[in-house]
C-alpha cells in the first residue's frame, strides 16, 4: 500500500560461520523525488533470528526505499546483503476545494477552485 513494504529474505547456504543468528538488522535509506528532505534514512531494526520477513510501516507515499539485511551472531555482524528496492505507491488526490463556475459568454464558463488538502503523495500532474 502507500504507507507500508515488507521486505522477505532468505538467509545464507554458503555461511562459513559456525555461531548461530542471533537476530537479523535491516538498514534502509528513502528518497522522495517529490520532497527529498521528507525521507528519514539510516534506520535499523533488529528482527528475531527466526523472522525472514519484516513489515515496514509509516513509510512516505511514492518514496523510493532501498534495504539491506545482515545476520548478527555473538562474532558481530554479517556480510550485508544485495541492495534491494521498492517504491511505496501514491493515493488519489482528494476533492478540490471550493469549485464554483462562472457563466462568462452564452457559450461559456470559468471554473475556479482551490488545490485539495492532500495530494496524494504526489505533485498533481493536471486537473
Amino acid at each position: 500500500n502507500s504507507t507500508q513494504l515488507t521486505i522477505i529474505w532468505m538467509p545464507s547456504i554458503n555461511s562459513t560461520t559456525t555461531a548461530p543468528v542471533t537476530s537479523w538488522t535491516v538498514l534502509y535509506s528513502c528518497y522522495s523525488p517529490w520532497n527529498p528532505s521528507s525521507c528519514p534514512s539510516g534506520s535499523n531494526t533488529s528482527i528475531s533470528p527466526a523472522s525472514f520477513s519484516y513489515p515496514f510501516t509509516g513509510l512516505r507515499k511514492g518514496s523510493n526505499y532501498t534495504f539491506v539485511v545482515f545476520g548478527v551472531n555473538s562474532g558481530g555482524g554479517g556480510d550485508v546483503s544485495l541492495p534491494a528496492t521498492n517504491q511505496t505507491l501514491v493515493d488519489p488526490p482528494t476533492l478540490v476545494v471550493g469549485l464554483d463556475a462562472a457563466v462568462m459568454t452564452t457559450t461559456s464558463v470559468l471554473l475556479t477552485w482551490s488545490p485539495p488538502s492532500d495530494n496524494g503523495g504526489q505533485n498533481i500532474s493536471y486537473y
